[in-house]
This record gives C-alpha cells, sequence and structure tokens, in this order.
C-alpha cells in the first residue's frame, strides 16, 4: 500500500511539473521567435525602381518595424511612403540620398543598432511640393552612430533629422547644408541625445537656422561657414572648437 501511495503520489508531481513547465517553455519558444524576428535584415537592391514603397526593391519586401534595413551601394531612394523600422544602416561606402514624395515623409527608427558607417553617406532632401524629409525615433535611448556623414538639407521643404529620443554619437560628419533654395534643414536634439566625439564635426553651411544643441567631446569641431545675412542661433554652448 505504501508503495502504491509513493508511485501515485510521484505521479501527480511529474503530471504537474509537466502542465506547469509546459507553458513556461512555449513562452520561451514565443519570446525567442520573436526576438529572432526582430534582427531581420531587409537590403536596399533597388532591382525595380528608386521608390522605398515598392517590395521588388528588398530582398525581404517593403520594410517593416520587424526589419533592420541595410543600404549598401550608392541610390538616390524616393522615400513614398512613411515607414516604421528597427533599425537603420548604411555602410560599404554607399552614398544614399533619402527624397520625401509627395509631401512630408518620416521614417520612424524604434530600436538601437543605427549606423552611418565610415566613407558612407546620407541626405535627406524634401521635395517641390514642398515637403520635408524627416528621420525621428521612437521609444527611448535608441542609439545611432555617425561614422561617415548625414547631411540634411534646404531642398524643397528641406531634410530634417529628429535626435531626440536616441542616443546619437557622431565620430564623422553632421551637416546642415543650405543649398538648394527651399526651407533651410532642422536638426533637434539635446545635450542629452546628441553628442560629438574626438574628430566628430557639426558643419553649418546655411544661412540661419540653428546649430543643434549637444556635447561637444574634446577633439570635436562646430564650424559654422553660411552666414550671408541671417545670424544661426544655438552658438551659446561649450564647444570644444567653434571656427567662424
Amino acid at each position: 500500500m505504501k508503495n502504491l501511495f509513493t508511485l501515485i503520489l510521484a505521479n501527480r508531481r511529474e503530471k504537474f511539473s509537466i502542465s506547469f513547465l509546459l507553458p513556461l517553455l512555449l513562452t520561451t519558444v514565443f519570446i525567442v521567435a520573436s526576438g529572432v524576428a526582430k534582427s531581420q535584415t531587409n537590403t536596399w537592391t533597388g532591382s525595380v525602381n528608386s521608390n522605398w514603397n515598392t517590395a521588388g526593391n528588398w530582398s525581404l519586401g517593403i520594410p517593416t518595424l520587424d526589419h533592420d534595413v541595410l543600404i549598401d551601394q550608392s541610390a538616390n531612394i524616393v522615400v513614398n511612403a512613411a515607414s516604421t523600422i528597427n533599425s537603420l544602416t548604411i555602410n560599404n561606402s554607399a552614398s544614399v540620398v533619402f527624397t520625401s514624395s509627395p509631401g512630408n515623409r518620416t521614417i520612424t527608427i524604434d530600436n538601437s543598432g543605427s549606423t552611418i558607417a565610415v566613407g558612407s553617406s546620407l541626405t535627406l532632401q524634401g521635395n517641390a511640393t514642398p515637403g520635408f524629409m524627416r528621420i525621428i525615433f521612437s521609444g527611448s535611448g535608441n542609439t545611432m552612430t555617425i561614422a561617415g556623414t548625414l547631411t540634411v538639407t534646404a531642398v524643397g521643404g528641406g531634410g530634417v533629422y529628429s535626435a531626440t529620443n536616441s542616443l546619437t554619437n557622431v565620430s564623422g560628419v553632421l551637416k546642415n547644408d543650405g543649398l538648394g533654395g527651399g526651407t533651410v534643414g532642422v536638426i533637434t536634439s539635446g545635450a542629452a541625445n546628441l553628442s560629438f566625439s574626438s574628430g566628430g564635426s557639426y558643419i553649418h553651411a546655411a544661412n540661419g537656422g540653428d546649430v543643434p544643441t549637444a556635447t561637444w567631446n574634446a577633439g570635436s569641431t562646430c564650424s559654422v561657414n553660411g552666414i550671408i545675412n541671417n545670424a544661426c542661433t544655438g552658438l551659446n554652448q561649450n564647444f570644444y572648437t567653434l571656427s567662424w
């Protein structure tokens, strides 16, 4: 009788363990699977045309929140729809231009790990409607490393880069280029969102506009050379090197 009771008890414990552990195991598998989905790399091919919102221009179709977008070839891309992505990487010495069409267009980056690599560049320009071309971040603390060059222009409604909600570090070049005859580009930031490391530089080549608020570390440079008749704002900062 004692052996039978022990066997029944052991049986119940085993069933309890299985019933308790199975949901936990399934939950873990789901979380891991979700994590894998988040890390899918979607590469620009430009096989069909120059439009962002054309499935055939990408290795995985039109970019979504689950995609780490990779552009590793030079391209003039027409951003013809708003888009939210996981991250953005431009490398392999690619020279990339994002042009909004039609009207205002925004690319929202939802996670960390975005990079403009050394030797690569990204230019943001609006269109004649006029409409702006903008990059923003959702959430908080999403990292963007600018080791190459990021330029906002005065084409059409202008280029806009909002470092708010990000940790943007510049070891390359961040530039506000006033050429284009349209609205002067805008870089929105705070000292906690935007920093220039040693060797990093900001070039303000626009007539008017704002020098972005940033943390200017040792070895960084702020250069203002585009003023004609409209003074720029944002010069009351603790720059390491300021050239005029």
